[in-house]
């Protein structure tokens, strides 16, 4: 069922809504010490719309969860992490071949630096 229709049956307390196993606080936990020690790649474990999909759950599902307040701070923990990766995996990008594998980066951290981008097209497209 997707996800939209879930949150909709249970504003009318029409279903239940069952929380996806990544989104467990023990599971983020071992995510978060995960991203930590990987310096140049991202984790597999979590999908790429992680961040927003924890986000709905939070403001609509709260009920499920037994400490909202840690969840939110987990998940925020691990997009500061990982768009701080991203941060500077863009920073070391070669001049000379500035392609750059960003296999597994969230959709979160992608859009966080999609300004800097437009800038920089802008700024290639006047050269």
């Amino acid at each position: 069922m997707p996800l939209w229709l879930a949150i909709y049956l249970k504003q009318r307390n029409k279903c239940q809504v069952q929380v996806p196993q990544w989104l467990d606080f023990e599971y983020l936990t071992k995510v978060k010490a995960i991203e930590r020690e990987l310096d140049e790649i991202f984790s597999e474990e979590i999908p790429y719309y992680y961040f927003e999909v924890a986000t709905l759950f939070f403001n609509h599902c709260a009920d499920e969860f037994q400490q909202v307040a840690k969840m939110k701070s987990i998940i925020e923990d691990i997009f500061e992490l990982r768009k701080e990766k991203l941060v500077r995996i863009l920073k070391n990008v070669d001049p000379k071949n500035p392609v750059k594998f960003l296999s597994n980066a969230g959709a979160v951290e992608l859009n966080s630096v999609r300004p800097a981008f437009q800038s920089a097209h802008n700024v290639a497209g006047q050269m």
